[in-house]
């Protein structure tokens, strides 16, 4: 039950588009419900746009079904006004699901309705539900009339019911958390009518979670185990003529082994063949997600907590009731608070390891030990000089390290908060906060000037990269370089605050950033919405052999897909054909073969060219095979997680996307009739076509 002191109302917009700044409502939602969540109200009404409409046909009717023709005869936004004022008062709580994109819309074309407060279940979602594919609203309730307004709302309210209940659940299983569900911090204390104040106690032996390790299972060998006894380290293997599922159960009895994929999503392939092989006992170069229960414990027992500190408890609350034995973070709070929590020392060490060619150049570049005895087994060759050149330019986000500075202050601050009551420990505490405050503010203004430089270089010109020389020297960064001196200055007064391994991580940040602005460089101009932002990254040249096996230290095996000439593995195994491919580069051709299909099939149709895609997507809905077949594309669908869900149903469909969706629904197992190549012409056109057949694993 809710409490009775205000009044809870469902809001829901359809729009022409995702910027609120040019977009347009054309359909709004509002239910009310009482406290004890029954519908008291609602109201529903298409919204007339003032933007061409013909514009608007394709993409609009494809994702919320609504008609041209009947938003042109709907009222205008001003003329529903006093339709809806009713709804807003004082003390009316909104509620919908990533809320701030619709309150925007609100607040733009319905100044006179005002509100007390909003309730994002979004946010509540990613900490109540542990990984989902994705938290959009139509994956978390499954619906039908996906994206009709006011079905939305109604599916945003079902949702936050079932986040209350869940919370009240593992509340009463856990009482201690009534003490955080309660404090006046919680996005939620001031609406659940069951929250009474507690008298926060000395919390002790924290429930854990358990990390469930699987047995350790080894496959035997046999007759086809790959001997690595026979393999050149450093040589160069084809193995195109087998797929992938072969090839791994051949090498899976090899134990003390690091297999290195070109992109994360052949690595989740593997991953589902062994799991399905029932080897389970696999790890991968990244962090193991532990938590310190020493420094947990002090960290629930400070005095103050924020709203999303408060929703990082009950996310550990709720994955324990699951025996869930690995945090499920999802979002940059969920990071910020582990960062602090984390045990950096307890590791295990697993007998086979799956890795990205990234990952693994990472892992070997920071000296790690744990592995450096294995073998590793480098697959997609042909992929090497793409991957390790990335490695090298090592583009910089300066979003990723000033997220790296929040995390090392939120854990200073944390230190802070926990250890107040040693006065010893609290002075050192505060002079870290200060200094590292003072950086974080630095860095800040840094970005800012870089920016504004950055975007100098692209005015008049629709060009997304450009070469620029060394930063350091180039007068067009004037301000920058002025800045970034600053920063050195300012970064070297935090050696002594920050523990060695948080300065070591930082030092690496600041260090390459130096290293990048004495080089000839390249930067990448990126939109995030409507935000422009710069990553920067050094100019490589491709590396030669001798440079690039230098990096290894341990036995290394190459494996291709498409190199016949290096030496043939498997001689007398013959190619075979996964799933039938066909190319096809006419909008209108790929139309007609589709439409030549009496029973409805599943398409992929691979397209690296995001325009060509919604063209072709026009195509399609214009001659009406949206009726036939669900069709799921890029831009305009949603992204992979939400796609990839709705790709598991049943009914026939046509994917128009990228490579890289095209493997993730190989690791997802969704079959698939036929695949449709579009536009994959350029470098990477034959390593793509091999990949095709050789991961396609039914």
């Amino acid at each position: 039950m809710l409490n009775s002191d205000f009044r809870y109302i469902g809001l829901d917009f359809e729009t022409t588009g995702l910027d609120p700044a040019k977009d347009e409502p054309i359909q709004i939602g509002i239910v009310e419900m009482d406290i004890s969540w029954n519908t008291i109200n609602e109201y529903t009404s298409l919204l007339k746009p003032t933007k061409d409409l013909n514009e608007l046909k394709s993409i609009v009717g494809f994702i919320t079904g609504l008609s041209v023709e009947a938003l042109s005869q709907a009222p205008s936004p001003q003329d529903i006004v006093t339709n809806i004022e009713h709804f807003f008062w004082s003390k009316t709580v909104l509620i919908w699901h990533n809320i701030a994109f619709d309150i925007q819309f609100l607040e733009k074309f319905f100044p006179s309705c005002t509100y007390y407060s909003t309730i994002d279940t979004f946010p509540l979602a990613q900490t109540l539900f542990h990984y989902q594919p994705s938290y959009a609203l139509e994956v978390l309730v499954p619906w039908e009339n996906a994206h009709d307004a006011l079905q939305d709302t109604k599916n945003a309210l079902i949702l936050f019911n079932k986040i209350a209940e869940k919370i009240e659940n593992i509340s009463t299983k856990y009482p201690i958390l009534r003490t955080f569900t309660a404090n006046q911090n919680f996005c939620l204390s001031a609406y659940l009518a069951n929250n009474p104040t507690i008298t926060t106690p000395i919390i002790k032996d924290i429930p854990k979670l358990n990390k469930i390790l699987p047995p350790n299972t080894q496959i035997q060998p046999n007759q086809n185990t790959l001997d690595t006894n026979t393999l050149e380290n450093q040589k160069r293997y084809y193995v195109g003529n087998i797929n992938i599922k072969t090839f791994i159960e051949r090498l899976s009895p090899n134990k003390n082994s690091i297999i290195a994929f070109s992109n994360l999503q052949k690595l989740d392939i593997a991953k589902n063949i062994l799991n399905d092989m029932g080897l389970k006992n696999l790890w991968f170069l990244k962090d193991e997600q532990l938590i310190d229960y020493d420094i947990f414990e002090k960290f629930l027992n400070k005095s103050s907590f924020s709203n999303d500190e408060i929703k990082f408890i009950i996310k550990y609350y709720s994955q324990l009731d699951q025996g869930l034995g690995i945090l499920d973070l999802n979002n940059k709070y969920d990071y910020q608070i582990y960062h602090a929590i984390k045990n950096t020392k307890s590791k295990t060490k697993y007998p086979i390891v799956l890795t990205t060619h990234q990952w693994l150049f990472n892992y070997l570049q920071d000296g790690e030990s744990e592995y450096q005895d294995y073998d590793i087994f480098f697959l997609d060759a042909e992929w090497r000089y793409k991957s390790y050149n990335l490695f090298l330019s090592r583009p910089v986000d300066m979003y990723y390290t000033l997220t790296l500075i929040e995390n090392l202050l939120y854990k200073s601050n944390l230190e802070s908060q926990i250890n107040q009551w040693v006065i010893a420990s609290e002075s050192v505490a505060i002079q870290s906060d200060n200094h590292l405050q003072h950086f974080y503010t630095s860095f800040q203004i840094f970005i800012g000037q870089l920016f504004m430089e950055s975007k100098g270089l692209f005015v008049n010109t629709q060009v997304e990269n450009i070469q620029v020389n060394p930063i350091s020297t180039n007068s067009t960064f004037y301000k920058t370089n002025l800045l970034r001196t600053q920063i050195r200055e300012n970064y070297s007064q935090l050696q002594s605050d920050l523990q060695e391994q948080d300065f070591a991580l930082l030092e690496k940040h600041i260090l390459h950033i130096d290293n990048l602005f004495n080089t000839i460089l390249t930067i990448q101009k990126k939109m995030n919405n409507s935000d422009i932002y710069f990553v920067y990254s050094e100019h490589t040249q491709f590396t030669s052999r001798p440079e690039f096996i230098d990096i290894f230290s341990s036995n290394i095996y190459f494996f291709s897909n498409s190199d016949k000439k290096a030496i043939e593995l498997f001689p007398n195994e013959a190619p075979k054909s996964i799933i039938p491919t066909i190319q096809i580069w006419l909008y209108d051709r790929i139309l007609a073969y589709i439409q030549k299909y009496q029973s409805p099939t599943t398409f992929f149709i691979l397209s690296t060219r995001k325009e060509e895609s919604k063209q072709l997507f026009d195509t399609f809905y214009k001659n009406n095979l949206h009726e036939k077949y669900m069709i799921l594309v890029e831009n305009i669908t949603g992204g992979m997680g939400k796609n990839l869900f709705k790709a598991k149903t049943t009914q026939p469909k046509i994917i128009i996307w990228w490579y890289a969706f095209l493997l993730s629904v190989y690791a997802s197992k969704i079959p698939l009739d036929e695949i449709i190549i579009f536009n994959i012409r350029g470098g990477n056109e034959q390593s793509i076509l091999d990949d095709i057949q050789r991961y396609g694993v039914k």
